[in-house]
């Protein structure tokens, strides 16, 4: 049924809209706290034809920053929020949220031609795309897109399936065609492929053979595109960094060992952190010391490690959750946020610096990052391209969603502690969070398309109880047993569907389906 997934997307901090400035328009900034790469010195800058400049003898419009801190704009090396819908929507949420450069390692390729054109505009947000991904028959992501009504068509669009040299040779020109920035390869325990691969029980929790990953590289490095591999497991980033992969697009869910980050370092590999993405961590005790103990090890290494979330979690949000593993400090994660990131993305250009002749992207902050790095969500001023972004405080009804909050918990210390915490916020902070039906709806379905049956189906029980007269929570409840296989359920819920929404074709179709099984 209604799956309402732009309810996971985090509620807008800001609308946002580029102002109309013209090129001969001057802007001379006072009283402004300026990051240095290291630390903040007070400045003053003019805007000039996008460009900053620390002089100019010529009229300027006085911009008073009042105390502000000043940031370069955050880069998040892996995010699905964008190319997905209506651009221009996209690149405003990430503007107001002080987003200027942006990866997206899986993106429909049909769709990804138009956002790339649009991120070239220097007051749009800045875009890598890598089209569809490269999986197994099977594999990984595909059961995520099995869902679309065009299903069919999202091999070769939304993702490449090849499970042979021979597939490799075939599809590559299409994979080529589609004109990626870089190249996405997905490993999913490569250590088990040969006994899942055909294995129905492995359907979307499987990647690709881990012997064409070196070939891909090859072929990907000849044509001038990096490569990135999702990985899981130590075996996924053995072989991934054998094969000489630029990036590792998460960290791992199995603990890394020091020769590992030893060997990641002197390949020069760049891994994107993904603390809060939501991918299934079964068997992962404690996912926060996990992480916590791969980021120690990749560090004293001098691994290169990048920011990024791959949920629709906001880079900030990510920053916040390393910052409280307490194993970077606090001056480090803010360059990486604001520097490294950026510059990983976009290395032929001069990001990252807030110096007479850069270009004039940049954040302001209530309050300095470096005491408090909350401060990086307290935005007073946004300048992308060299023209101001106008910022408008967003109505009381726009609330953080309780969906995408709970995607941690449920990661971190399992399905049972997030309806704990459902439970107590919607006791104790009702006014503070969206707790609409399409919240957890969404979240349930996030848990499905992942292979986490058990929590999805928990999770749309709890939006039952919740909104016991919605027929859609019913057949959202319906659909996760139908997928368990436990079809007497699944055809109680279908049937408490339609008592209340006699019209649910959905549910009727599922129903003459179930009945004859």
């Amino acid at each position: 049924m209604k799956r309402f997934s732009t309810y996971l997307t985090v509620l807008l901090a800001f609308v946002v809209a580029v102002s109309p400035a013209t090129a001969q328009e001057v802007h001379r900034l006072i009283n402004g706290h300026w990051y240095n790469g290291s630390t903040f010195v007070a400045s003053e800058f003019f805007v000039v034809n996008g460009v900053l400049q620390s002089d100019h003898s010529g009229e300027a419009q006085t911009v008073d920053l009042q105390g502000a801190y000043v940031v370069p704009g955050y880069g998040n090396a892996h995010t699905h929020g964008i190319g997905n819908n209506d651009f221009d929507t996209e690149s405003n949420n990430l503007l107001g949220r002080g987003v200027f450069y942006v990866a997206n390692p899986n993106s429909i390729g049909s769709r990804s031609a138009e956002a790339r054109e649009m991120a070239a505009s220097p007051l749009n947000v800045d875009a890598l795309f890598a089209n569809g991904g490269l999986t197994s028959s099977g594999g990984h992501p595909s059961q995520i897109f099995e869902r679309y009504p065009d299903s069919k068509a999202m091999d070769g669009d939304a993702y490449f399936s090849i499970d042979s040299m021979d597939d490799l040779e075939q599809r590559w020109p299409e994979v080529l065609g589609g004109n990626p920035d870089f190249i996405k390869v997905y490993l999913e325990r490569s250590e088990f492929h040969e006994k899942r691969k055909h294995d129905l029980a492995y359907y979307g929790k499987r990647g690709l053979d881990p012997k064409l990953i070196a070939p891909i590289v090859e072929k990907a490095h000849a044509a001038g595109l990096r490569v990135a591999a999702h990985v899981t497991s130590r075996h996924d980033v053995d072989v991934a960094l054998k094969a000489g992969v630029d990036e590792l697009a998460h960290l791992p869910l199995e603990k890394l060992k020091p020769e590992d980050a030893k060997r990641a370092a002197k390949n020069g590999t760049t891994i994107v952190t993904t603390t809060l993405s939501h991918r299934p961590s079964d068997g992962v005790h404690d996912l926060d010391a996990l992480h916590k103990s791969n980021l120690k090890l990749l560090l004293e290494a001098g691994a290169h490690v990048v920011l990024g979330t791959d949920s629709h979690a906001t880079v900030v949000d990510e920053v916040l959750e390393i910052a409280s593993l307490d194993v970077f400090p606090e001056e480090a994660l803010l360059r990486t946020l604001v520097v490294d990131t950026p510059r990983w993305l976009f290395p032929n250009r001069d990001l990252g610096s807030l110096k007479s002749g850069a270009r004039a992207d940049f954040v302001a902050l209530e309050s300095n990052p470096l005491e408090d790095l909350r401060a990086l969500k307290s935005i007073t001023h946004v300048y992308k391209g060299g023209h101001p972004v106008e910022l408008q405080t967003a109505s009381e009804d726009e609330k953080e969603g309780i969906g995408q909050h709970l995607v941690h918990t449920i990661m971190s210390k399992g399905v049972d502690a997030a309806i704990e915490e459902y439970q107590r916020l919607r006791n104790e902070e009702s006014e503070e969070w969206d707790f609409s039906e399409g919240q957890l709806n969404a979240l349930g379905y996030a848990m499905m398309q992942h292979g986490k049956l058990t929590e999805a189906t928990k999770i749309f029980q709890l939006n039952c109880d919740q909104y016991p007269e919605s027929a859609n929570v019913w057949d959202s409840l319906a659909e996760s047993y139908m997928e368990r296989g436990e079809n007497e359920a699944a055809i109680k819920h279908y049937e408490k569907s339609l008592d209340l929404n006699p019209d649910n074709e959905n549910a009727l179709a599922k129903l003459r389906l179930l009945r004859k099984r």
